[in-house]
């Protein structure tokens, strides 16, 4: 029932009562139209299990990521009109591009009519189960609320940036051509030596200047052999401090980073792995290809925050997640109790490398004019970077990433820089 449907019995049970007291039966008869006005709108009034309603998510790659197309397909199976309302929610983290969430339809019997929202929405899994409708009838005395089956799910995957090639040199590599430089002799774009000629050597390798000094001789060039290697992606989404709102919005520049450095290792053939440490420890065992690219975007995408857990426990997981000296690569902001992580790794052969986003930097700039803001900046600051030294002593590169630069530009800085300690600081 609704406010119409509740005057009129109101109404009629007031002028009842009223012909008692008054003890005249005439006025009565007053009340019969709105009787009428009532039962009227009972008879006419649909049934909402003629409704159907069908949803469906479309992304919109048109518009950018994290951007999705509601369609909401209504049918009247009645066999009279039908006037209706639709209620549709969306989540806490969606916005609302374009569209209503509440509009109101009138249906002749076997019409049916599509509805079009976009909205926009963060990272994370959404699933709707069903969609509250209001049914009428046409004088609108009756309303029916019901909540008909409308299920749809849609992922929002993490975003990620186009990398150009990551000069890593790893120290050890698989047998399969790729990108990397493999420290031997073969086929290549990078300088390795000049040898003798060898029978079957390609002539347009002869090194002709050392045959002009030594004609009696010939010499070819030799380059640096290029394969591909096995990467290790650790994501720390763990909660190491008290600020619940900095190291969410940092956990967001991480995600994207491992998304964006997972696809370009798999583009260029190497096998990946991924392990991340947050609400649920999730693992994946390397792989190669677009279909492991999808299964570490799912991931990421399940990934959320859990309270300080001890890297310690990278001690205990099996060392098959990570083939002995693969390239291992940390996304993490860091805090000093996890050094013993750093160093068991690192005792156990794996060549490591911390992508850091910087918790300093990024805090000093989302909280402008504060007091005492340059001391507390330049006190963190210098603490941070000897922590960060910890690290390089025991040999894990460090890139320490202010993250309103480019994540393609710090990496290429960084990376092709001799001495691993130059980017500390994120200079």
């Amino acid at each position: 029932m609704n406010r119409k449907s509740v005057f009129l019995v109101l109404v009629s049970l007031a002028l009842f009562l009223t012909a008692l007291i008054l003890k005249r039966g005439e006025i009565t008869t007053l009340a019969l139209p709105f009787l009428i006005y009532l039962f009227q709108g009972i008879l006419d009034s649909p049934s909402s299990t003629a409704i159907q309603v069908t949803r469906s998510m479309v992304a919109d790659a048109a518009s950018g990521h994290g951007q999705f197309n509601q369609t909401l397909t209504v049918k009247n199976n009645d066999a009279c009109d039908v006037h209706l309302e639709i209620r549709d929610v969306i989540f806490p983290t969606m916005t609302l591009l374009e569209g209503n969430l509440s509009q109101s339809l009138c249906l002749s019997s076997g019409e049916e009519i599509t509805l079009t929202t976009k909205f926009l929405a963060k990272r994370g899994i959404y699933s709707w189960n069903s969609l509250l409708v209001h049914v009428f009838d046409p004088l609108q005395v009756i309303t029916e609320a019901r909540i008909l089956p409308a299920l749809s799910q849609i992922m929002v995957k993490p975003e990620t940036v186009k990398l150009r090639h990551l000069p890593l040199r790893p120290r050890k590599t698989l047998h399969t051509t790729g990108n990397i430089p493999a420290r031997l002799a073969g086929s290549g774009t990078d300088s390795w030596g000049v040898r003798e000629y060898q029978l079957g050597d390609q002539l347009q390798r002869l090194n002709w200047r050392k045959i002009a000094r030594n004609p009696r001789h010939l010499y070819t060039n030799e380059f640096e052999q290029e394969e591909i290697t096995d990467i290790g992606l650790i994501v720390d989404a763990r909660m190491l401090g008290n600020s619940s709102s900095v190291e969410d919005a940092l956990l967001e520049y991480a995600i994207q980073a491992a998304a964006s450095l997972a696809e370009s290792f798999l583009r260029e053939g190497n096998r990946v792995g991924l392990l991340i440490f947050g609400k649920r420890i999730i693992h994946l065992f390397p792989g190669y290809g677009k279909i492991q690219l999808n299964k570490i975007l799912c991931s990421l995408t399940l990934t959320e925050m859990r309270p300080y857990l001890s890297l310690n426990q990278l001690q205990y997981l099996p060392f098959r997640l990570f083939p002995a000296r693969s390239q291992l690569i940390m996304v993490s902001p860091y805090a000093e109790p996890d050094l013993s992580g750093y160093t068991h790794l690192r005792a156990n052969g794996y060549p490591m490398l911390l992508l850091s986003p910087d918790p300093v930097d990024f805090w000093i700039k989302s909280k402008p004019n504060q007091p005492n803001q340059q001391t507390i900046y330049q006190v963190a600051h210098l603490d941070r970077q000897l922590q960060l030294k910890k690290l390089f002593h025991i040999g894990v590169q460090v890139i320490n990433w202010q993250v309103d630069q480019s994540l393609n530009a710090v990496l290429q800085t960084a990376l092709t820089r001799s001495n691993k300690y130059s980017n500390l600081g994120g200079q």
